[in-house]
């Protein structure tokens, strides 16, 4: 497969899905309309929001890709997501920085490397069976003039000229990948930026003070009000710097304009939480335990 090609296709797909407008943009608030309900049902108590960030990145690629909004403790979700767990947490036992016959002799020399390739692998075959078990379901009722999510779209290339790029083994492998960089990636960036929020109070206050100032406090954020953020915006960008999601990777590099799949809707789906949340609450660090995060409604 292509894969400049597929990114290519994919992305289009994405922007006849919405990504980056208005109509996905309401989806995203309904699922952090959740999220604020969970927090407001803490009142104020130090909590671990990992999982419920977890759940909110998640549905929302679920939705786009495959038209799927579970409830957070349905045993299909739970499935799903505990596999995605699995495989970053294997992964963050490996050493990325070795490749081929590096890291061949790095894992005889560390027998638990093999251990967690088998864990990942047998993850990943989770999540590609319930990708392909969504294929074979859609296949059987799909119209191909009435496409609504990203698999309407990967099924109707599948039957034009795109045909090589889009066989069902392709489908699966793209719409799993999306999921789980769509889901472990965006919510772990969400949760350390509300940690390094928490430390950083002064910071923070003008965040807030920003937004409060060109949005208001109760007024719905849009994407295409990024550019009256300017400090906002900073603040993302430099937490995405900061912020290392995989470990014993290479350092920071700037390589150029940013080209993965779903880099659009990463962007759009962590702009519009960050300002969210930052908007509707105080983030806090206990006096006790710096690595616990609380919060205080504004």
């Amino acid at each position: 497969m292509n894969s400049t090609s597929t990114a290519y296709l994919v992305n289009i797909h994405l922007s006849f899905l919405g990504a980056g407008k208005s109509t996905f943009e309401y989806k995203v608030h309904e699922f952090l309309d959740r999220v604020e309900e969970y927090v407001d049902s803490k009142q104020g108590k130090p909590n671990d929001y990992f999982e419920i960030l977890t759940n909110f990145s998640s549905n929302v690629i679920l939705s786009l890709c495959l038209t799927k909004d579970y409830k957070y403790d349905d045993p299909e979700y739970t499935a799903i997501r505990d596999a995605i767990h699995n495989i970053f947490t294997s992964f963050s036992c490996m050493n990325f920085l070795l490749s081929g016959r590096g890291y061949h002799l790095y894992s005889c020399l560390k027998p638990d490397q093999k251990e967690k390739w088998n864990t990942v692998n047998a993850n990943v075959s989770i999540l590609n069976h319930y990708v392909s078990g969504i294929i074979d379901e859609r296949m059987k009722t799909f119209d191909r003039k009435n496409c609504n999510d990203l698999l309407d779209y990967y099924l109707n290339e599948a039957n034009g000229e795109n045909s090589d790029l889009f066989h069902k083994n392709a489908i699966c492998d793209k719409i799993a990948e999306l999921i789980l960089g769509g889901t472990e990636t965006t919510s772990a960036l969400l949760y350390h930026a509300l940690w390094l929020l928490a430390k950083h109070q002064n910071i923070q206050e003008n965040m807030f003070q920003e937004i409060n100032e060109k949005l208001g406090h109760n007024c719905l954020v849009s994407f295409v009000d990024k550019e009256l953020f300017p400090y906002t915006n900073a603040v993302v960008s430099e937490i995405q710097r900061f912020v290392c999601l995989v470990p014993l990777v290479t350092t920071h590099v700037s390589r150029g304009v940013r080209k993965c799949i779903g880099a659009k809707l990463a962007e759009v789906d962590i702009f519009l939480a960050i300002v969210r949340l930052t908007q509707t609450f105080k983030w806090t660090c206990c006096e006790n335990k710096n690595d616990d995060v609380t919060m205080v409604q504004e």
